[in-house]
């Protein structure tokens, strides 16, 4: 819909004049008109809170330190001597020029341009070694050459050009291989394939050997700069020279004697030998154990002037360490302030309890935020973690509270898992799940519901389905009752199935995000809930089942709300302007504390909001 003065609005062929709300007409099709666009802010609850940084890798020069800051959607400069950060890419998150997605990689040229692999948005950019002029970028979403399919990994260095003479030149890691251009873009070659998931790449700047972290094989692989297979080394574990979990970051010491891997499944950072009757063979780890030196240690690089630099994402810090081929000696550590309890980044799910209590799932922060109804206290719990760690998260979405006992249920997304925790949060009481397709199982949980027979519903997007569970927490049992979806579009069928709600009669509606609609599953059928007197929805993320008996969709690609009947007839649009307030950055979804307030979460706009709503 495309909205003039909101009073009136040409569809087709008809001109329909309301009174304080507009709606789209399809040619021939009814117009219902509402009495007032009845939804009005009424103030902020929790605005941005946001940590020092959230760092995945970094690039260095003699004066500066360049880092990816996926949690601000954007890289920083740091100056070295001062350790403050003096300039940071324009725009913010988006697909527009300046702008970009949650980036993984960067890389600096000898002149000191920056490359940034745009991960989600698979494309290159290259920046002034100011940040602020994008000078080339390239790439487009696919697998054919010189195409990416999410690009996690980038290198500058000597290699060969398209002649085959030795020039600078570009490499990348995406899908499972080895993409090389020219500094402008230009595709070169793709010499190396078959890669499982490889996550980060480097050049050996002395001898121009190319080494790629093959992530789920948890080794790494090393190539001549011809393309040619020279030798790998890592394994799985726990031991010396194994990786548990992904490795991530690589870099090379300025002589290419000594690797550095980071291993985030057990918190530390391996050097290896990279020569000789000891290469492949660890030198000695840095972190690991009981020594805290690190949280999730991922980008790495070493300095002109030879020292190594871990981005430490979940410490939110940067770490100087100096080193030999004996061991390593922590310098200086930066930034590492944790977010502010106040606030969030990028919330998600949000829920209220039967007291009013409000829980958010603050997604970047790793946590989960809890304002009390009396007293405004806001308290939150959980921290950054891997399957196993009590309390932990990694990057939950949904959140729901269990009427009767008050009890947090969270979808803990990467870890494919559901948690529960107690109403204020100080103990986790039970947690099911793993990564598989069978049911019971999820893969990336998002979406969490209650019936009214007291059953759990979960849209398991990796799955193209949703559950149905009996969860008794006191005897730690989830019984699994239904499975139902497969991936596609038809009827039942789903495109990352994400937001989910039951209303009183125990229909449930699934916000289907990448077919771009609401299907309802009603008497053991499912259907497509109809859209009339409004535009279709576009990547909607949630739905809520009010309690006057609507349905109020997050139409988070139109950047709106939608309150609509069972039977999809339009009641209302709410943007931020029609609220009264600035436009909303990413409705995500909408809880009710009762029939006429409600909480939205606008997720890229970092705020979760209260609104009057009738």
């Amino acid at each position: 819909m495309t909205m003039h003065d909101r009073r009136t609005l040409l569809t087709g062929a008809t001109a329909v004049a309301l009174s304080g709300a507009v709606t789209t007409v399809a040619s021939g099709a009814h117009a219902e008109t509402p009495a007032r666009a009845g939804a009005t802010y009424l103030g902020t609850v929790l605005g941005g809170a946001f940590a020092s940084m959230y760092p995945v890798d970094v690039a260095t020069t003699s004066a500066y330190y360049y880092v990816v800051d996926p949690g601000r959607y954007r890289v920083e400069r740091v100056v070295r001597a001062t350790g403050k950060i003096d300039k940071w890419t324009k725009g913010g998150k988006g697909t527009g020029d300046g702008d970009m997605g949650a980036a993984r990689a960067v890389a600096v040229d000898k002149s000191g341009a920056v490359y940034v692999a745009d991960t989600p948005n698979n494309r290159m950019v290259k920046y002034s070694p100011d940040l602020q002029t994008e000078l080339a970028k390239w790439g487009t979403k696919g697998t054919a050459p010189g195409q990416f399919t999410a690009v996690y990994g980038v290198a500058v260095g000597p290699g060969l050009d398209q002649n085959g003479a030795p020039a600078e030149v570009v490499y990348t890691v995406d899908g499972s291989r080895v993409q090389v251009f020219t500094k402008t873009g230009a595709l070169i070659k793709v010499f190396a394939t078959g890669f499982n998931q490889p996550r980060q790449i480097e050049v050996n700047k002395v001898t121009g050997d190319v080494y790629v972290v093959n992530a789920r094989e948890r080794r790494i692989d090393v190539f001549s700069k011809a393309g040619n297979a020279l030798f790998s080394f890592g394994s799985e574990g726990s031991g010396p020279g194994q990786f548990k979990g992904d490795p991530r970051g690589i870099t090379l010491s300025r002589n290419g004697n000594i690797a550095f891997v980071t291993d985030d499944g057990n918190a530390r950072i391996i050097a290896f030998s990279t020569t000789g009757t000891t290469r492949g063979k660890q030198l000695y780890a840095i972190g690991g154990g009981t020594s805290k030196a690190f949280i999730d240690p991922r980008g790495v690089d070493v300095t002109p002037d030879g020292l190594l630099l871990v981005a430490d994402e979940w410490d939110y810090s940067l770490k100087e360490y100096s080193f030999t081929s004996a061991g390593a000696t922590l310098k200086r550590r930066l930034f590492g302030v944790r977010a502010p309890k106040t606030g969030a980044n990028s919330p998600r799910g949000v829920a209220v309890d039967a007291k009013g209590n409000l829980f958010v799932s603050d997604w970047w922060n790793q946590r989960i935020v809890r304002k009390d109804a009396a007293t405004g206290a806001i308290t939150t719990w959980g921290q950054r973690g891997i399957r196993g760690e009590v309390m932990s998260l990694n990057f939950q979405w949904a959140v729901a509270v269990q009427p009767g006992t008050g009890h947090v249920f969270v979808a803990n997304r990467e870890s494919h898992e559901i948690k529960v925790f107690n109403n204020t949060g100080s103990q986790q009481l039970f947690v099911w799940g793993s990564r598989n397709s069978q049911p019971g199982n999820f893969t990336f949980p998002q979406g969490l519901a209650f019936a009214p027979d007291g059953t759990l519903w979960v849209a398991d997007s990796g799955n193209s389905r949703v559950q149905q569970f009996r969860v008794n927490v006191a005897n730690k049992t989830a019984t699994v009752l239904k499975a139902l979806g497969s991936a596609g579009t038809g009827v039942g069928q789903f495109g990352m199935p994400t937001g989910i709600s039951v209303d009183a009669d125990g229909t449930v509606y699934v916000a289907d995000t990448l077919n771009n609609r609401i299907q309802a599953y009603r008497n053991g059928s499912w259907s497509v809930v109809p859209v009339s007197g409004t535009r279709g929805f576009r990547v909607p993320w949630g739905v809520t089942a009010a309690p006057d008996g609507s349905l109020w969709v997050a139409d988070t690609g139109n950047k709106r709300l939608v309150k609509m009947s069972t039977s999809g007839a339009f009641a209302y649009e709410v943007t931020g302007a029609s609220a009264g307030t600035t436009a909303f950055g990413g409705p995500f979804q909408v809880t009710f504390v009762n029939a006429s307030t409600a909480y939205m979460s606008d997720t890229w706009g970092n705020r979760v909001i209260k609104l009057s709503v009738s």
